[in-house]
């Protein structure tokens, strides 16, 4: 297996997938491309001039080359002209064109998006699914909405709409054990699931 340039992090909402993600770029100094972030980039790429404004205007300077590369790379051309929809399956298309060029720069930790899926097939590339106990996780969300039944049904929800994308667009069941090198129970903290992730990589001994 080739030395791990790539880290994917598909994870249960409320488990702390974010966070431990985070916690192995800041180790690495990698890039952190989360899931909003792989959206940006992907709106990016074909919407009007006039809608840019409204997004970030200050790219970090690996988002910079990300898009450099692929605005200039076969990938970049992409086929025929923008739809006048950009709908889920063209940003979710698009989105994996944008995470195959990032895992092509190398160096970086991106969350969600199917990137376990859309790498898959790479040997640099490690795959950790995060998941733990529903309280903890209930715990960790318990700030984001206004009532615990709210936190019951969006535990479900997310986890639902997380498979059903996986499913949709790349035929994959989201919690099947072979799309993983490593699948952790974060229940144990962020610093030691995040170590043990960095421990199976081969990136810390």
């Amino acid at each position: 297996m080739k030395k791990i340039n790539t880290i994917t992090i598909a994870r249960e909402y409320g488990a702390g997938g974010a966070e431990i993600a985070q916690a192995l770029a800041t180790h690495l100094g990698w890039q952190l491309l989360d899931r909003e972030l792989i959206d940006e980039v992907a709106r990016r790429a074909h919407v009007p001039s006039s809608k840019l404004s409204e997004m970030d205007e200050h790219p970090s300077s690996f988002v910079e080359r990300l898009l450099k590369v692929f605005w200039l790379s076969d990938a970049g051309n992409w086929p025929g002209a923008a739809p006048r929809l950009v709908d889920e399956d063209y940003l979710a298309e698009l989105s994996g064109v944008v995470i195959r060029e990032a895992a092509n720069l190398g160096q970086c930790v991106i969350v969600g998006r199917g990137a376990q899926c859309a790498l898959r097939q790479r040997q640099d590339v490690f795959h950790v699914f995060v998941y733990a106990s529903r309280g903890e996780r209930l715990k960790r969300i318990e700030k984001r909405h206004p009532t615990r039944e709210d936190c019951e049904i969006a535990l479900d929800d997310f986890d639902r709409a997380r498979a059903a994308y996986l499913l949709r667009h790349y035929n994959c069941d989201w919690a099947d054990r072979q799309l993983y090198g490593l699948m952790i129970n974060s229940d144990v903290g962020i610093d030691r699931a995040a170590n043990t992730i960095l421990m199976a990589a081969g990136l810390r001994r």
